[in-house]
């Protein structure tokens, strides 16, 4: 296997190297001034749908550089929704929780265990009271926030913390991973708070968890090819959905199916106008409409209103 060798470029070599890769660049300074903001391997991520043969084909760099723009534009919108999102699952579960059990429910091992027999078979969690107490407490100890803090001073160091202090401790990653682990009757106690079927609910919040990595961490959302969902709508949404909405043949793995997940749940919420924010991925079509993996007319569906 042969070693990488490819030698770093200065700014004006980079624009002259998209420039001979057939890429059209009016004004090379001001292609300068944006690779110096975003680095030619990122932009070349988003330009690289325009390539082939090895050769980009009637694309402009001002094309990939508006395309670069909606994506951030989309991420940040995205983000606004997951925050929503993010803290009322949290809450629920620790409403529920709390209520049903006590308090320190994620430190109590009939909730929370390692294994548990689902099915006729015996599956290991993929959290569990000991590890999560654990983690629970690492956080808690660490934190600087008024609440910890006086808490720390008001009562024994040992004593770990309520759930409701836990809900301002945990990343949306971790509650995903609870709430898959809980027994299934509670899973589907919280589920019906957001009116959706409790396995639902799980792929949702393992997908969205992933979508809200990519996007705070700066990630392609844009033309991205996605791990598909298990389940990602119930079926007599999916169907509809597939016949109306939705472009590609495995709609699980691209942008759309996520974007619905969350219109669902803020809807549920009461948060409506979220959606038609999202119309913002309709400004791509002049790039290809299928990249998010909607069909034109999508947000006219009786799913989406």
């Amino acid at each position: 296997m042969p070693l990488y060798h490819k030698p770093p470029l200065t700014l004006s070599a980079q624009v002259t190297h998209l420039a001979r890769k057939g890429m059209i660049v009016p004004d090379a300074s001001a292609a300068e001034n944006w690779l110096a903001r975003v680095g030619l391997y990122r932009f070349k991520g988003y330009a690289h749908h325009f390539k082939t043969g090895g050769v980009y084909t009637g694309v402009r760099f001002e094309d990939v550089r508006l395309i670069m723009l909606l994506d951030d534009e989309l991420k940040v919108h995205i983000l606004r929704g997951l925050q929503i999102i993010e803290v009322a699952v949290r809450v629920q579960i620790n409403e529920h929780l709390t209520h049903h059990y006590h308090e320190h429910w994620y430190a109590d091992e009939r909730v929370l265990p390692r294994k548990r027999r689902l099915a006729g078979r015996n599956i290991t969690m993929l959290t569990n009271a000991h590890e999560l107490s654990g983690r629970v407490y690492s956080e808690f100890m660490k934190s600087t926030e008024d609440a910890p803090s006086h808490y720390r001073r008001a009562y024994d160091a040992w004593l770990l913390p309520p759930g409701w202090m836990v809900t301002e401790i945990m990343s949306f990653g971790n509650w995903s991973r609870i709430y898959a682990s809980l027994p299934p009757a509670d899973q589907a106690a919280i589920a019906a708070t957001f009116n959706i079927h409790p396995d639902t609910l799980k792929g949702w919040l393992r997908d969205l968890t992933v979508l809200r990595n990519m996007c705070a961490h700066q990630a392609r959302v844009w033309n991205r090819v996605l791990s598909p969902a298990e389940l990602y709508e119930p079926d007599p949404i999916r169907r509809p959905l597939a016949a109306s909405s939705y472009r590609i043949h495995r709609p699980e793995t691209s942008l759309a199916p996520r974007l619905y997940s969350m219109h669902h749940l803020l809807t549920q919420l009461g948060e409506w106008q979220w959606t038609s924010g999202a119309r913002l991925v309709n400004r791509f079509r002049g790039f290809g409409p299928e990249h998010t993996g909607f069909k034109e007319g999508w947000e006219s569906q009786v799913e989406w209103l």
